[in-house]
């Protein structure tokens, strides 16, 4: 048989006190885990933006990138158009000039 309780008032109260220890620590618990799934979640929220941040600033930065590769070429195409353009009109007043010659030396020719 078990012993006999001394005091069962005294017994009860041990078990409500660890009760309360119990309950007090999960809800310690709880908001401690509350808190770590809030910060995990701000984190989150940062690192989305920093990434959207990050993201966009590298595409800016390769925009500009392909930008000035596009102008260099343009500017290149535009040099050597420049060139040839210039090396034609060489060319066509060059042939205007033997024209000419030629046409005086031919009516030269014909008046005399």
């Amino acid at each position: 048989m078990t012993a006999p309780v001394k005091d069962p008032y005294a017994t009860l109260e041990i078990i409500r006190e660890q009760e309360t220890a119990v309950q007090e620590r999960l809800h310690a618990q709880k908001t401690a885990q509350a808190r770590a799934l809030a910060a995990a979640r701000q984190q989150a929220r940062d690192m989305l933006v920093q990434a959207e941040t990050d993201g966009r600033l590298q595409g800016e930065a390769e925009i500009a990138q392909g930008r000035l590769a596009i102008e260099e070429a343009a500017a290149t195409l535009l040099d050597a158009a420049q060139r040839d353009a210039e090396a034609i009109r060489r060319a066509g007043a060059q042939a205007i000039a033997t024209a000419v010659a030629h046409a005086v030396a031919f009516i030269s020719e014909e008046a005399s």
